[in-house]
């Protein structure tokens, strides 16, 4: 579970440097957060 939090975490840092929108973060951390999981 720590690890889905440390990826949850880091999709979310990801997503607000990439998509600073509120309306943009979500979609980009759902696709991020998918792809953290497939890295690990």
């Amino acid at each position: 579970m720590n690890l889905g939090k440390l990826a949850l975490i880091e999709a979310l840092t990801l997503g607000g440097f990439t998509g600073v929108s509120a309306v943009n973060t979500q979609p980009a951390a759902t696709v991020s957060v998918q792809k953290a999981f497939q890295t690990y």
